[in-house]
């Protein structure tokens, strides 16, 4: 939402999110073009055997997220009716499978609270009318997510097959899946302006760092932050943050 390129843990120029600080903002990504043909969720998620525990492959790096590629401005504040439904977009198993990729390579080690916000945050891009308007297109608006250019993110690298799961860590991205789709599906996560959320970052990164570098961020407001991650809605007319 911002102009300019970004480098957010995915944070970006239409939506995006920087993988480490100091890697945060640039490059681009190519819709589609796969190296290795998708695996299905679905069975993923029926799969009932018990899994063996084991390490995970790596740590995840600090991501700033939600980029600003593809804004083209400040949102209209949309009125806020707690009570109403709360939007979702059609979907499908391919859908579903890459939101999983995504929130598994960028959000694997959080809460499950964190993850379900994070997908919060791509169906609001889809109704915002300042992104790509599929949940496809805006998990792969160019800078939207630094894992997937990230040669070094281990878990982006399971979701393309290039490397086998081991026990736990399908039983993190099953996880990550289940998550994913009851957001997908409508749920409800009680957090403040939930239906407004589009843009996130590490509590480690200082959002003053940020507005120096990109206009983006300089349209966000904070709204509500964990002791993990803190996360931002377009800014309402008039209004003002620390």
């Amino acid at each position: 939402m911002a102009e300019g390129k970004f480098t957010l843990g995915g944070a970006l120029r239409g939506f995006g999110m920087v993988a480490v600080l100091s890697a945060a903002f640039g490059g681009s990504v190519l819709l589609g073009k796969r190296t290795k043909p998708m695996r299905n969720l679905c069975s993923l998620l029926e799969k009932d055997n018990v899994v063996e525990r084991a390490e995970p492959s790596g740590e995840l790096p600090v991501h700033v997220s939600f980029n600003q590629s593809g804004w083209r401005g400040p949102a209209q504040e949309p009125a806020r009716q707690e009570a109403q439904e709360l939007f979702t977009a059609p979907y499908n198993s391919d859908d579903l499978y890459e939101a999983t990729s995504i929130i598994f390579s960028e959000a694997a080690n959080q809460s499950e609270l964190n993850r379900k916000v994070i997908t919060r945050g791509i169906l609001n891009r889809v109704k915002s009318g300042d992104y790509k308007d599929t949940i496809m297109g805006v998990l792969y608006d160019p800078n939207a997510f630094s894992c997937i250019k990230d040669k070094k993110n281990p878990n982006y690298s399971l979701t393309r097959k290039l490397k086998e799961m081991n026990g736990y860590e399908k039983m993190v991205f099953r996880e990550c899946g289940e998550n994913v789709k009851s957001v997908l599906d409508g749920e409800r996560l009680g957090v403040p302006r939930e239906d407004e959320i589009v843009a996130y970052h590490d509590v480690s990164v200082k959002i003053g760092d940020l507005r120096k570098k990109e206009k983006y961020w300089r349209e966000l407001e904070e709204v509500y932050r964990n002791d993990r991650l803190i996360f931002y809605v377009p800014k309402t007319s008039g209004g003002s943050e620390k």
